[in-house]
């Protein structure tokens, strides 16, 4: 009888889970990196607004360098604009302490045959602030802009290899931030990133994006 009822509480189970909605299920393979959910993309485009249109491809792709990243962000802009502006290639929106100093590190590989070649991470709030001397990886320009912070990286002597960056800055008033990868007007770029992450001083492998919305 108890052999009956083991059988028959295990098909009930069984049954449950295949009922559950598949993001329930594969929430829980997301992997959590700092601030970021997907941070190292082994989730695939988890949790990112990618961004494709006539200037920029973007996609998840297994490390094609040989240098075992596994997953990685790909992108491929050919925006040549003359005037000021950028090509979106990919951001995330993620919640951040106020008023509080963090850390914005990831990680690049850049292709490209442009002498100027340069990209932006923008800080969408006009109320953070960074400087450009503590930025290390690549060298590092401010954009002026009204809404937000923008950072410009040089790539043009760190092409054909993986570079560590971090950007100290202060997250003012924002309580959430959304984080963008822009291709700079002036060159066209192809680039690999990963392990895009948040160091703060309560920093956990954990963190919510805007609203609290699962990946799906």
């Amino acid at each position: 009888m108890k052999l009956r009822k083991l059988i028959a509480v295990l098909a009930s189970l069984v049954m449950l889970v295949g009922l559950l909605p598949l993001s329930a299920v594969s929430a829980a393979n997301v992997s959590y990196d700092g601030y970021f959910y997907n941070g190292d993309f082994e989730a695939g485009t988890a949790n990112w607004t990618m961004h494709n249109d006539a200037d920029t491809m973007t996609e998840v792709v297994e490390d094609p360098t040989g240098s075992g990243h596994g997953k990685v962000m790909h992108t491929n802009s050919t925006y040549t604009s003359s005037s000021l502006g950028c090509d979106l290639m990919f951001n995330q929106v993620v919640a951040v302490e106020a008023n509080t100093d963090l850390v914005l590190k990831f990680k690049v590989y850049c292709y490209s045959t442009a002498s100027n070649a340069a990209f932006w991470v923008t800080i969408g709030n006009n109320t953070a602030t960074y400087s450009t001397s503590a930025v290390t990886g690549l060298a590092a320009q401010t954009v002026s802009s009204s809404s937000s912070t923008r950072v410009r990286l040089n790539v043009t002597t760190n092409t054909n290899k993986w570079v560590e960056v971090a950007i100290p800055y202060n997250s003012g008033s924002n309580t959430s931030v959304e984080f963008r990868f822009d291709n700079y007007r002036a060159g066209a770029g192809q680039y690999y990133f990963d392990d895009i992450t948040i160091e703060g001083p309560n920093n956990v492998n954990g963190g919510e994006i805007e609203g609290g919305d699962e990946p799906e």
